[in-house]
Order: C-alpha cells, then structure tokens, then sequence
C-alpha cells in the first residue's frame, strides 16, 4: 500500500524545505540500515498529511506500508496494525511459529484461539518489519496516530524503538491537542509549527487570481498562527476584492469554530443519505472499500452513497480505499451526528461484523445503560484478556462500567478496570476511575478495596504521603465494623510509608494491622499483615524476628500470584537481600520478573526489576545490575512511575560513583532530586544523600562526603531506618571523618554504628565495622585483627565492593604502618575486584597504593573487557552464552533479530573474542543472574539470520 503523492495546486508544499530536509536525511539513514522511529506532531491542519505524502514520494526503492488511525478504531484491538501490514501478510509463514500465532490471533486470520500476551504480538511486528526489510529498505507512515486503537499503537511504537540497526523508517503524524497526549519516549519527535508570514502569504496567494494584499496576509497569518488548513478555507470564503484589501475583511474571521462550521455546510447540502454514508464511514474501524460494503446495504445504501461527498471533496475513494480529504471532516462529521443516526450507524457495523468487533460497536453506539451489554463486556475483557493484554481488558472494563446502572455494580466494574489499569502501568487513569468509584458506592466493603486500590495507586503516581493518608483514613472508617478490611488497609499503607523512609509508622501500621487480623482469624489478612511486618523489621533493624516472620510465611507467599501481587513481592524480595538472604531474593525477584514479562504487566515488571538491580549491585553483579537497572527505567517512563524512576536513578547513580562516572551519577541524583522534592518522596531523598556522600568520598572529598552523610544520619536516627545494609551511609561517614583527619569524631560515630550493627547480626555490617575498628586502631597489631576480622565476616555473605574496600583499608593502614609486605596481599586483592567491577577510583587508589609498596599490577582480563559492554550488550551476550538463538534473544529482550546480531558484532569486537565458546568463557568470570530458559516453542528460524 502507498500514499498518493499527486498534489492538487492548493496543496502544494510551502515552507517545509527544512522539516523536507531532515526527513530526506531520515530516509538516507534507512536505505543504509540505520532505522528508527519518527513522531511528526502538529495541531489539526498544519500540514503534517502533506508532509507524510511528499516524504512517501521521496521513498524511491523502499517499500511502502501506510495508514491511517481512525478515531472509530480506538476501540477496536489492532484494527490500524491490520491495514498496515496488510501487504506483508505472505510472509506470516516465516516468523518464528510463536510469533506469527500471535500475530494471526491479533489480526483475526484464524479463529483466535491461542492464549498470547500482548508482548507476542508486538515481535511479532517488529521481525515482520525487519524481515521485509531485508529485500528492501521499509518505510512505514501512520497518519493521524492519535486514533490508533491502544493495542495497534503499543506494537507499533514498540517496534519503533528497537529498529535502530534495521532498514526501516517509521514515521507517525500525531495530532497535536489538548486530549491528545502522546509521550515519543525513544523516538525523534519533530513539532511542526505553523508556516511563517511569508510562506503564510505564497500560501494565500496560490488561492486568489488577484495579488494578496500584505496588510491581510499578515492579519491572516497572525489570527490563523500561520495554520494551512485555515488559511486556505479562510481564504477560499474571501473574495478576491478581500484578499487584495479592496473590501474590508469580515470581523470576526471565520477561524477556529467558523472553519468547523464550514465543514458542517459542505456537509449540510448533501442528501441525507450520503450524510448517514459519511458516518458510517467516520465510525467504520477500517477505511477499505470493501468493509463499508455490508453496513452500508445493512443501512439501504451503497457505495455510490458517497459519490456526492467525492464531487464535493469531502472523501477520496478508489477501488481499495475511501478516506476523508482532511481529518477534520472525520470530526466535524462525528460531532454533527445526531444520537439517533449514531445509534444507526454503529448498528449497521455491529450488524456486518462478528465477535468482539462487533460486541465494541454495539457498545461504541449505546445511547444509554445497557446492564446486559455491560456483562457482555465484562465477560469478554476476561475471555480477551490474552490477546489484548492489561490495557485491552481494562478499556473494556471501563466502557462496561460507563453502561451498568446500578451504581454498586458501576463501583465494581470501575474498581476492577482501575485495578488492570495499575497492572498495565496506568496509575493516573486508574486513580480518576477509583475517585468516581468511591462517590458511587456506600458499600462499607467497596469502600475499602476501593481505597485500598487507589492508596497503590497515589503510591505509584510518586505521592506517598497522600497515599498513606489516604489508607490509614479509610481503615479508621473501617475498623469498627470490618476489621478484616481495615487489615488490608493498614498493610497498604505500609508501603507509602516505606517509601517516605518512616520505618517507625511503618511498624505502628503493622502492628495494628496483626491486631485486626489476629482478631477475626482472616488467614489472607494475617499473611499479609506479617508479611509487611516482615519487612518493616527489616528496614528497622531487627533481623532476626523478621526471618522468622517471613519462614513462617512460605505456604502463604507461594500462593500470591506474581503479577497481581507483583509490588508486594518485590519488596519481599529487597527484604531478603538485605537479610543477607540472596537466593531467596533472586528467586522471588525471578519469579515477578519473568510472569510480569510474559503477561506483560509493565506496572510491576518495573518495580521488580529496580529491586533486581539493587540486589545484584548489592551481589557485585553490577553489570547486571546496570542493565536491569536500564531496563526499569525505561518501563518506569513508559507507564510514567516518578517513584520508580527516583529509586532506579539513585541505584543506578550508586553504581556510577562507584565506577567513576561522577558527571552521570549527579545527572542521575539530580533527576531523582527532581522527582522526590516537588512529591514530597522524603525515603528518595535518604537514598540520594547516601549515594552523594559516596561519591565525594570516591573522589577523595571527605568533607563534602560528610555534609551529605550527616543529615543521612539525623533522618534514620528520626524515623527508625536502623538497618545499616539499606543503604550503607554509616561506614561511610567514618572513613568520612577519618580521611578528613578527625579522628575522634570518626570514633563517635563508630560506636552508634556498632550498636545497630550487633543488634542485626548481620555479617556485612559487622564486616564494615571492624573495617572501621581497622581504620581507627593505634597500632598495627590491633588493626591487622580487625581487618582480619572483617574479611572473615565476608566471606558469610558475597558482598565483593565492600571486601574489595576492607582489603583496600587494611593495605593502606599496614603501608602508614610500615608494615609494607603486609600491606601487598590486600591491596592486590583490592585491585583485582575493583577492576572486575570497573570500580576505577578505588581501583586507581589500589594500583596507587599498591605500587608505592613495590607490588606489580596485572593487566586487565575479561572481567575487566566485559565492564566495557553496554546494558543491552550485556543482556544479548548472557543470552547468547546461555544457547539462546538470535530470535529468541530478540524475543526474550524484545529487539529486532537486526539488533541482537548488532549488539552481539559489538560485544565479539570488545571481548576480542570470534566464537560462542569463547564467549562463554569470558562470561565465566562475571557474576550475573539467570535469564528464562528457552521458549520450546521457539525454533529459532527467522529466514536470512546469521549467527556471529
């Protein structure tokens, strides 16, 4: 399929020679095998379907799929994605058999049954579009995005991003309006602005057969800001004698709702038929020719309906196709429908299709509430829910909410559509919904899973503090007639107030909320509420009830479904970490990980892998830390989570102070600056005081390193963050004060820190304080017992920087001591894991010091080349080593088979490696986590794939 190119004299291109230009670069790009994603934004009639049109005219040799979004087809799952990959639908056949199911399943090609998430559905697309462009170089343009159905948008965009080492191009127009958000995370977005005076004037001029007066072309472009559609109506309405200022213009202008109410006149002196024709046309989910034919016979009419709006060029039609002139004209003739004649029209749709399609018109053309409709929408976002994913069902749920009429059964429709919304990652629409929910309901149970709901919600929207507010008020409301409710909310609550850094309210809440479901004997209620005590004593410092809290939990925790309960298990999992317990964190933060990828549940998928990434970083994993890491991050800004966001630029900024990337660690801190101060995320501010104070002391600044450290110190001495492995701001801020030769300060610090230390047991705060005890010993003797010490305490947990830091801290203390053989063993040491975890500062101090003692370095090895590798790189080449095949790394990593083969060129290049064996051997030496094994399903064929 291809756009016509053939421009009429009036719609010829003016003053878009530079937006030309850059899209003229794109398409050079492309033909070279360097694709992407490009979002043309722009108000109604600025031009952006003449851009689109002009560039498919310059795509000489490329294949070309186009479409257009219909506002019709946001109801109706992956109608656009059908029209556009229409003309690939031959090679199905040579997708990965998992992946072409999925896609024959979503375009309804067969009869539907395979049980796919919506993730299938989208590589599928994005091999589709890479295997085409293996013949030829693919541009892809979608027309008016913003009336793309969710489902055909998701899959698209997520094509878009991942097509960087592919030849293909693509190009989404999307209006520019309040109401039309569209975020262009990944993508290059250009804004096209209106034309500027003098284009504005050769506009106006191609109109009249009289020259343009400057006073009136200056006067139209000003009240128009320079927009072609209006200017060319405004200036079709005047007269020549108007435009040359023979006539004085009218006043007002016909702008704005005069262009709308131009379009309605077209529109009025057609026949009545033509007029009901149009609609169905506008409500249609798809602008073929052939899909108009049965609702149109179903209405009385046929296809030559239409012929008076062609005469009067309204639509433009051929054998395939017929498509409004101007998106306007869709709108104006949408808005000027009446009730009754939009009832008729989606009936005849509803009447000409089957299944879903048709069960979405029905529902699109109710004049009112319709219980038995609302159930069958109900019925079907669950018999869906496979094939549309969380955002399919929960728009579904939402439309069948809108029909119910008793407002109880609204309230519970509202909650459920709500409730898939936070799991797609929509925590600010969820929210609206619950807020109506609660004004509906005086169900005191409704009340309170309504609340509770929407407390996770305000959590995951970055307002915590309102979210705390919010649940402990309606547990109060609660507790006196239903303590098992009020249970449930005191442990929500739990998590706001984790996530503000009140460890003491946070164990308040939960003590409380054991009362309540001790009281009525509600085993979901007790598991739940021990499980938040659980880790609130974590973060408290009181270890040992904790584990035995959460040991005494395992039949419980096993039963809680990965995804719905993705959020609370996560944060079990950071519990376990740091409980000193890693295998059982890595095996609940695998657990959420890998069911959230494949029902692709983005709300808590991101929230699991930041607290993935902070257990590997913990685990000296770092390398994998910083892709999962990345990875959350990007999930986080998709389903706009500011908390997540906050955290996962604190974790990652850790690891960049670490490794001596000072500029990115206080760009990263100062993003999560951003997100914690204007939202009142008090527990994000903790963290990045922490992570600050690492980075002076890195950078040998101790005394910045103690202006952030103190008030680290004051607000988990205020709030009961007793802890010390949350986040390690303690030893720090002695090696602080002892660097800073302030000793004595240094030793009062200490013996706070080693009474919350003993008080854990916890082998790693122990270690960091006999470190400390090592630093700040008189003699030699003394200090070498401490540091030895210390290492003895590591090796009960795997925490390799920190060692790496006690190593460093013992060959520097025995050196000042002359104590110089002694100082070369720990200082190799030191240098040996400061590199294989790219630790450059510490590393540099290593090799400093243990030069100046007459120790030789060794030069890097492969830990230290595969520090060299990107995120991304990373994850391809652990995939890679583990047997996966290059299409199934792009399907577990969701890429282009084009990009893995990309990244895993690069990775051989860096590791100076040419085989997979090799490749897993270099690996060998790093510490990373365990990917999901295989998909049987997949047998790894895509037509044309190389294996580096």
């Amino acid at each position: 399929m291809t756009i016509p190119v053939e421009l009429s004299s009036t719609d010829r291109i003016v003053g878009r020679e530079m937006v030309l230009g850059h899209f003229d670069t794109f398409l050079e790009s492309a033909r070279a095998g360097h694709g992407g994603g490009v979002v043309l934004f722009g108000e109604s009639g600025i031009g952006k379907t003449t851009v689109l049109r002009s560039v498919a005219g310059r795509a000489d040799g490329m294949i070309v799929l186009a479409a257009t979004g219909l506002k019709s087809e946001a109801t109706l799952a992956f109608a656009t994605l059908g029209d556009l990959l229409r003309p690939l639908l031959p090679h199905l056949d040579e997708l990965p058999a998992p992946q072409a199911a999925a896609l024959r399943t979503a375009l309804a090609l067969d009869d539907g049954t395979a049980s796919l998430g919506r993730y299938a559905v989208c590589l599928g697309v994005l091999t589709l579009l890479s295997a085409a462009a293996e013949t030829r170089p693919v541009l892809v343009v979608v027309d008016d995005a913003q009336w793309m159905d969710t489902e055909s948008a998701a899959a698209l965009m997520f094509a878009a991003r991942r097509l960087e080492n592919d030849a293909v191009l693509v190009i989404l127009a999307h209006r520019d309006e309040p109401g039309r958000d569209f975020d262009p995370a990944g993508l290059t977005a250009f804004h096209l602005a209106g034309l500027d005076p003098a284009a504005s004037g050769t506009l106006l001029a191609s109109l009249s057969t009289e020259p343009v007066a400057p006073v009136v072309a200056d006067r139209l472009h000003a009240v128009t800001g320079g927009n072609p559609l209006a200017l060319r109506e405004i200036g079709r309405r005047l007269s020549a004698a108007e435009l040359a200022a023979r006539l004085a213009m009218p006043d007002p202008l016909p702008i704005g709702a005069e262009v709308r109410r131009m379009f309605a006149a077209r529109l009025d002196s057609l026949p009545a038929p033509t007029r009901l024709a149009l609609l169905v046309l506008a409500l249609s989910s798809s602008a073929a020719a052939d899909r108009l034919t049965g609702p149109l016979h179903a209405l009385g009419l046929d296809s030559s309906t239409l012929e008076p709006a062609r005469t009067a060029g309204l639509v433009t039609a051929d054998s395939t196709q017929v498509c409004f002139a101007h998106p306007l004209i869709r709108s104006v003739v949408q808005a000027d429908a009446t009730a009754i004649a939009r009832h008729d029209a989606y009936a005849a749709l509803a009447s000409a299709t089957t299944g879903d399609e048709a069960l979405l018109y029905r529902a699109a053309g109710a004049t009112g509430p319709d219980d038995t409709l609302a159930a069958e929408l109900e019925a079907a976002a669950d018999r869906t829910h496979d094939r549309l994913g969380f955002a399919g069902a929960t728009r579904m749920l939402h439309r069948a909410a809108t029909l119910t009429t008793g407002p109880d059964h609204r309230a519970r429709r509202l909650l459920a559509g709500a409730t898939s919304a936070l799991i797609a990652g929509r925590a600010d629409e969820a929210a609206g919904w619950l807020e109506t929910a609660r004004e509906l309901t005086g169900d005191p149970a409704m009340i309170a899973q309504v609340e509770l709901t929407r407390g996770r919600a305000l959590t995951m929207r970055g307002t915590p503090a309102i979210a705390r507010e919010v649940l402990v008020g309606a547990a109060d409301a609660v507790a006196g007639h239903d303590p098992r409710g009020a249970a449930r909310l005191l442990s929500e609550a739990v998590l706001p107030a984790f996530t503000e850094g009140r460890i003491d309210d946070a164990v308040a809440l939960c003590d409380r909320a054991v009362v309540l479901a001790d009281r009525v004997g509600a085993a979901a209620e007790q598991g739940q509420s021990r499980l938040v005590l659980a880790q609130a004593h974590t973060l408290s410092g009181q270890t040992r009830p904790a584990r035995r809290e959460i040991d005494g939990l395992r039949p419980y925790l096993d039963r809680l479904d990965p995804v719905a309960d993705g959020m609370v298990l996560s944060m079990l999992g950071a519990a376990q970490s740091w409980l000193e317990r890693p295998a059982d964190a890595r095996q609940t933060l695998d657990r959420v990980v890998n069911a959230c990828r494949r029902a692709g549940a983005l709300g808590p998928l991101a929230i699991a892998l930041s607290h993935r990434c902070e257990t590997a970083r913990q685990a000296g994993e770092w390398a994998q830390a910083r892709a999962d890491g990345e990875e959350s991050l990007r999930l986080a800004g998709e389903t706009w989570q500011p908390l997540t966001l906050g955290f996962v630029q604190v974790l990652l900024a850790r690891l960049d102070a670490a490794q001596g990337r000072a500029e990115m660690a206080e760009w990263r801190l100062a993003e999560a600056r951003q997100m914690s101060g204007p939202l009142g995320i008090s527990g994000l501010v903790f963290w990045e005081r922490g992570v600050l104070g690492l980075l002076h002391l890195a950078a040998g600044r101790p005394e910045e390193a103690i202006g952030c450290l103190e008030p680290v110190r004051e607000f988990a001495g205020r709030h009961g963050l007793h802890n010390p492995g949350v986040v390690p701001w303690a030893p720090d801020l002695v090696e602080a004060y002892w660097r800073a030769g302030r000793p004595d300060r240094a030793a009062e610090r200490l013996e706070s820190f080693e009474r919350r230390a003993t008080a854990t047991g916890l082998s790693a705060a122990e270690a960091a304080v006999h470190r400390c005890r090592g630093l700040l010993a008189a003699d030699a003797t003394t200090a070498e017992r401490h540091f030895r010490t210390a290492m003895a305490l590591h090796e009960r947990c795997h925490r390799p920087f920190e060692q790496a830091r006690t190593a460093l801290c013992h060959g520097e203390v025995m050196r000042r001591h002359r104590r110089i053989a002694g100082s070369r063993e720990p200082l190799a040491e030191a240098l040996h894991t400061f590199r294989r975890l790219g630790a450059e500062p510490f590393a540099e101090r290593a090799a400093t010091e243990l030069a100046a003692a007459g120790g030789a370095t060794r030069p890097a090895g492969d830990a230290e080349l595969v520090q060299q590798l990107s995120p991304q790189e990373l994850q391809v080449a652990m995939a890679a080593a583990r047997g996966h095949s290059n299409p199934a790394i792009a399907g577990l990593l969701f890429l282009s088979r084009k990009t893995v083969e990309a990244h895993l060129s690069r990775v051989y290049r860096k590791l100076e490696i040419s085989s997979r064996n090799q490749l897993r051997a270099s690996l060998a030496t790093v510490d990373v986590t365990e990917s999901p094994e295989p998909d049987p399903a997949d047998d790894g064929r895509v037509p044309g794939s190389r294996t580096p």
